[in-house]
């Protein structure tokens, strides 16, 4: 059953790559602070580009709690699992990730379904 789904990871990649964006995934990583000096250092950040489809949410998910009508829905590939609060970089902005929901049935990721917030 593994193989079923690895092989439908690889379509949805396959078709993210013709039909949807390059994105890019900004994940920032704080500095550690020194406990005696109580200085601390820089953060870092951690980047890569995967490929994805962007969407607006329809008006009938928009409860303007959970999901704003200024919320986006991203299918990402399954190459690198985002993280709540990473920046995702697409064509028309910048939006950081309020919720992800891996789709993944037997325990193979396929896509992740990703809620984004500018």
């Amino acid at each position: 059953m593994a193989e079923f789904y690895a092989s439908l990871a690889s379509t949805a990649k396959r078709l993210l790559t013709t039909y949807g964006q390059t994105v890019t995934v900004t994940r920032y990583v704080a500095g550690a602070v020194d406990p005696v000096t109580s200085i601390g250092t820089a953060g870092t950040s951690v980047t890569f580009t995967s490929k994805g489809a962007v969407f607006n949410y329809s008006n009938s998910l928009v409860d303007n709690a959970e999901i704003l009508s200024t919320d986006k829905k991203l299918i990402l590939e399954s190459t690198t699992e985002p993280q709540n609060n990473d920046v995702v970089t697409t064509a028309t902005g910048d939006f950081t990730i309020i919720s992800i929901k891996p789709l993944s049935p037997s325990g193979v990721v396929v896509i992740y379904d990703v809620q984004l917030r500018s």
